[in-house]
């Protein structure tokens, strides 16, 4: 795995994610059409940052933006 790496002021780290939106759905249950909705919202929460079927930089704090968001906290 790569090392975390600074960009835009917060820390990162990459994820490989070598999968279709497609794949994602079914393995957890959901069509592709909502998985691309919420990797787009995630994306534009600053969570994540998608890089293609390679995979997406993860904000070191998106773990807490994700529970903060969307538990109402």
């Amino acid at each position: 795995m790569l090392p975390p790496v600074a960009r835009l002021g917060r820390l990162q780290e990459w994820m490989p994610l070598p999968l279709t939106q497609s794949e994602l759905g079914q393995m957890i249950g959901l069509a592709r059409e909502t998985v691309a909705r919420m990797l787009a919202q995630l994306e534009r929460d600053g969570v994540i940052r998608r890089e293609g079927r390679k995979g997406l930089w993860l904000a070191a704090d998106g773990n807490r933006l994700v529970t903060r968001r969307y538990s109402g906290g």
